[in-house]
């Protein structure tokens, strides 16, 4: 229960709508967070939530329908939302996870089994054009689920996907190196520093 609560309290004070005014998926995701606390936090909602979930099922008749079509929405008023603001401010960590929920499991499940092909394009292009405001290292998950979308049907989209990949990769092996070559150049200043001092 303490760790539920201290869960609770880091991610409510980090999604609160004060702290993110004018930020739809943060608002979003901050009733979600209320929601699940105050099932989790009650012992009894808590079993009648797990034995509600236990009867309807993942397949049951009543079941809210997910359609692919929303999540197309969203993404396009995720975009709408990301031209209206600075995005030199912007929580870049919060975008992530929130591509990163827009690509949870399930609704990849959803994509594919329901999502015809242009509705799978459209959502690939979407997420491809908020996560150019991503720094590099958040992009290889969301590209490996982008690709679980696409069912390698849009060779366009595959190729862009590629080149994000290359450049993320070419980034990362610059930042393993980065430290190397730094250490490298402060020896050879120091040496030369050292050489010029004895040669005057």
């Amino acid at each position: 229960m303490e760790e539920i609560k201290k869960s609770f309290r880091k991610l409510a004070h980090e999604f609160h709508p004060d702290k993110n005014p004018d930020n739809a998926f943060a608002e979003a995701h901050f009733r979600e967070i209320q929601e699940a606390y105050h099932v989790l936090s009650h012992e009894e909602r808590r079993r009648l939530y797990d034995h509600e979930r236990w009867l309807s099922g993942r397949f049951a008749k009543n079941a809210l329908v997910l359609k692919p079509e929303y999540l197309l929405d969203d993404l396009y008023k995720l975009n709408a939302h990301l031209r209206e603001i600075d995005v030199y401010r912007m929580n870049r960590e919060l975008l992530y996870r929130y591509l990163l929920f827009m690509l949870s499991d399930e609704k990849v499940a959803i994509i594919e089994k329901r999502a015809q092909a242009p509705v799978r394009q459209g959502i690939a292009r979407e997420i491809l054009k908020a996560m150019q405001l991503l720094p590099g290292f958040f992009a290889l998950e969301i590209i490996s689920r982008i690709q679980l979308i696409l069912n390698g049907e849009d060779e366009e989209i595959l190729k862009e996907l590629e080149m994000v990949t290359r450049k993320v990769q070419r980034e990362q092996r610059l930042q393993r190196y980065l430290p190397w070559l730094i250490a490298a150049l402060t020896l050879f200043i120091c040496v030369a520093m050292y050489l010029f001092s004895k040669a005057s």
